[in-house]
């Protein structure tokens, strides 16, 4: 996944498994070499989960700061998790509880898109909790520091995509 900084430097998160089990990692370009962010780029990267991380998303915030969401199985069920960069250290942004979805169905897929300025960020994934059985969309907003549902229903029920079958990989 890559975003793009105010100053125009590219910050980049992928997903290896040289540390054992996939884990997610971010770098950012300076203008001379790619540098790491907090040891995001070692080691356990930013996730840091005993079991797999996979399918990073990155986008920017207001304070021009990167935030990576991921899918994470540690939990048993698959959940979207998140870090951001608060110029000095990964903080949790969804990382911890259920994450960001903390639904009873796995959750999937993510995507992070960042509004103007990075005002409002927007989570998107593929979920599995709709009660039909049917894959949906679901989406929740960061506001202040924490992630609440994009209107009624957006993370549960049957999301945003809401139909009689299967929906996914919204991006």
């Amino acid at each position: 996944s890559l975003a793009y900084d105010a100053p125009g430097r590219a910050v980049v998160a992928w997903a290896d498994r040289a540390s054992g089990n996939f884990e997610v990692y971010v770098r950012r370009w300076n203008g001379v070499a790619w540098e790491e962010l907090g040891g995001s780029g070692n080691g356990g990267g930013v996730s840091r989960t005993p079991l797999s991380s996979r399918h990073p998303s990155v986008a920017i915030d207001a304070s021009g700061q990167p935030v990576v969401i991921w899918e994470d199985g540690s939990g048993g069920n698959s959940e979207i998790l998140g870090r951001r960069w608060n110029g000095a250290v990964w903080v949790d942004a969804g990382a911890t509880g259920g994450g960001i979805s903390g639904t009873p169905g796995a959750s999937t897929h993510p995507h992070l898109s960042a509004g103007p300025g990075g005002t409002v960020l927007l989570a998107v994934w593929t979920d599995l909790s709709d009660p039909q059985g049917d894959l949906e969309v679901y989406g929740k907003l960061l506001v202040n520091g924490a992630w609440r549902e994009a209107g009624a229903a957006s993370a549960r029920f049957g999301g945003i995509s809401n139909n009689a079958s299967s929906s996914s990989h919204a991006c």
